[in-house]
């Protein structure tokens, strides 16, 4: 039974899915495991090694999992003159999870192989001189590639071909040279042609897309290009031999993890975004999150995009953080990029858990859904996932593919949780009503804010904006993005312009409506009252709260609004709309006020009540700042989420 497990166990299988298809109970199952696991059968996977001398006290080094499933690898190597020999394993791990990402049947996703000539280039997944496809069956591993041009740089990809112009990467070789006529013959490290992210700019999809939202189709543009070369012969024969030094591999299994004594519980947590990656809230929640759990005694492992520049690994405040890449980091197509993340999210966290034992994966919205559905099954761990908007919330209803793709990602990922958190009760009636999910497994812990002080600015606000000397400030940040509604605003500022000489607005945040915002003030004849000032740091943001008069947050969809909590730990009076979970933080005339959504008429009577009536506006601003301080401190937050972890832990050891 336990040879049946194992296989089982290698193909990702949890262990209630190994009892159903041995037709057995999963008590008996893990009890096999259990008995088995530190035998003499499985001493071949144990990679351990023993401390080394001069070890600090406290430390120990834990077992590889023998069960991990198998990182992904390519091996490329020049055969003979002109001739390539390619070996490659692709794990079923990493096909189930691209396959259950886009939605195609496992057998009807497409193999292929890519050659691109690299010669003096550092390749970054886009930049070749040229491409050769060949479509691979499935049960291929190898294949001997000819007609390679003397003294040129190739690589080497296999992956999947999701449409006529996208490809989606999954393994990619180093750079091989091939000699000139008469030369040696052999693979070259540090050759003039190297793959690397070097290079890295954005794809334009970066620029029309936020934490939560997308909004332009970029399609790809490579083209394939054909030859009338043979491009490769019939299968190399043999076992692929993927020992050796030409091999490559982002996420390599080095490291090895070290951990001082045992934490509460070992946390896997996966986000898209992470500071410094900041594209909207989505960052700053789970980075507060992670520090105060770490505070709760849990050891959190982030697992995140990388942005350009940033180590693999590194720690900050307590929270290891390790961060990774798609291959081809320009993709143009978004959901190919978002799938290629998705592997690399996946593997980093196979490579972790085969040195350390988790308890819980935590998971983030569904951009990084596909890999922590795949490791929680891979790893039979309990999945507990944190939906911090709806795509069908964003857009009032469904109306594109693209919208009922992502839809369909959220509901798949919010029914494949054992615990659902949402950040307030208006999203727990989201999740219900569009997740088809109990209410007993929805749990409602709203997001934390910490306010900074004002100590140690190295400037004030009238030095950055000399405009608003003499000004009161109204201010506002958020995604430039239509659902924040700063039409809205800018409409409500034209009503107040005649009325009001002594105030201006500003507004901060960056996305892709940032210039339509700033070319509809100029029509409007508002540049001397309207600032769209763009991205600011936190410094710049922090002086703003404590320099402005009011803020205002005229969304016309939110399911928190996070920005309005921080205004109001500065004792701030805020306006906010009366939409989503914004109004589940105001109690009108006591803790802030509220407009109607899209209502620009509405929106201005309120600001200039505030406007007008200083001392009620003080009165109210003091009261939300003890709000804020009560129920909003990530203490609190952080307690109620270990909370949350516990149970899910325990229950799913029933």
């Amino acid at each position: 039974m336990i040879d049946e497990i194992v296989r089982l166990r290698r193909q990702g299988l949890s262990f209630q899915q190994i009892a159903k298809v041995l037709s057995s109970t999963v008590g008996k199952v893990q009890n096999e495991w259990a008995k088995q696991s530190g035998s003499n059968e499985i001493s071949q996977f144990d990679k351990t090694k023993p401390m080394p001398a001069g070890s600090a006290p406290g430390l120990k080094r834990l077992r590889k999992n023998p069960y991990v499933p198998f990182s992904d690898r390519i091996d490329a190597q020049l055969h003979s003159h002109r001739k390539m020999k390619v070996s490659w394993r692709i794990s079923k791990f990493t096909y189930q999870l691209l396959s259950g990402f886009f939605v195609v049947p496992l057998d009807e996703l497409k193999k292929s192989l890519r050659l691109y000539d690299v010669t003096s280039l550092i390749f970054n997944g886009s930049n070749q001189h040229s491409v050769m496809e060949i479509m691979i069956p499935d049960a291929q591993q190898s294949w001997l590639l000819k007609g390679l041009k003397p003294n040129r740089s190739y690589v080497v990809e296999i992956g999947v071909k999701l449409g006529e112009n996208s490809f989606l990467p999954i393994v990619r070789s180093v750079a091989v040279l091939v000699p000139g006529y008469g030369e040696g013959t052999g693979p070259v490290q540090g050759d003039p042609g190297i793959c690397l992210n070097n290079m890295y700019t954005p794809p334009a999809w970066t620029e029309h897309v936020s934490t939560y939202s997308y909004y332009e189709t970029v399609q790809a543009t490579l083209p394939v290009q054909k030859t009338a070369e043979p491009p490769a012969d019939a299968p190399v024969s043999g076992e692929p031999d993927l020992g050796r030094p030409a091999s490559y591999s982002r996420y390599s299994t080095d490291h090895e993890w070290k951990v001082e004594g045992e934490p509460v519980a070992r946390i896997m947590m996966l986000s898209w975004e992470y500071p410094p990656n900041i594209v909207g809230g989505l960052a700053r929640h789970v980075h507060g999150l992670a520090v105060h759990l770490v505070k709760l005694g849990f050891e959190i492992h982030v697992i995140t995009a990388a942005p350009f520049g940033a180590a693999s690994y590194g720690q900050s405040d307590g929270v290891h953080i390790h961060r990774v890449m798609p291959l081809n980091a320009q993709d143009q197509d978004f959901l190919s990029w978002i799938g290629g993340l998705n592997i690399q999210l996946a593997q980093k966290g196979l490579e972790i858990a085969a040195a350390l034992k988790f308890q819980l994966i935590h998971a983030h919205d569904w951009l990084a859904g596909a890999a922590a559905m795949s490791l929680s099954s891979a790893l039979s761990l309990p999945l507990a996932v944190t939906i911090h908007a709806t795509e069908h919330g964003r857009h009032m209803g469904i109306y594109t593919e693209m919208q009922r793709f992502i839809s369909g990602k959220e509901e798949q990922l919010a029914r494949a949780a054992d615990q659902l958190i949402v950040c307030s009760e208006f999203m727990k009636e989201e999740a219900i009503k569009h997740f088809n999910i109990q209410e007993s497994k929805i749990a409602v812990i709203p997001n934390g804010v910490e306010k900074e002080t004002g100590n140690g600015h190295t400037q004030t606000a009238g030095e950055v904006y000399p405009f608003i000397h003499g000004r009161k400030i109204v201010f506002s940040i958020g995604r430039m993005v239509h659902e924040k509604g700063f039409e809205t605003l800018i409409e409500a500022a034209g009503h107040l312009k005649a009325s009001v000489d002594d105030i201006c607005f500003i507004v901060a945040g960056k996305g892709p409506l940032l210039e339509h915002y700033r070319q509809l003030v100029r029509e409007k004849q508002l540049d001397d009252l309207v600032y769209f000032i763009g991205f600011i740091s936190d410094e710049i943001r922090n002086i703003l709260f404590e320099k402005c008069f009011l803020a205002v947050f005229p969304s016309l969809y939110e399911p928190f609004g996070i920005v309005a909590v921080e205004a109001m730990s500065y004792g701030k009076p805020v306006i906010v709309s009366e939409t989503g979970g914004l109004k589940g933080i105001i109690q009108p005339l006591t803790t802030g006020l509220l407009a109607k959504p899209g209502d620009a008429g509405d929106l201005a009577a309120q600001m200039s009540f505030l406007l007008n009536n200083v001392k009620e506006g003080e009165i109210i601003g003091s009261k939300a700042r003890q709000l804020v301080e009560k129920w909003y401190g990530w203490n609190r937050v952080a307690l109620e989420t270990k909370r949350i972890f516990e149970e899910t832990m325990i229950i799913s050891k029933i």
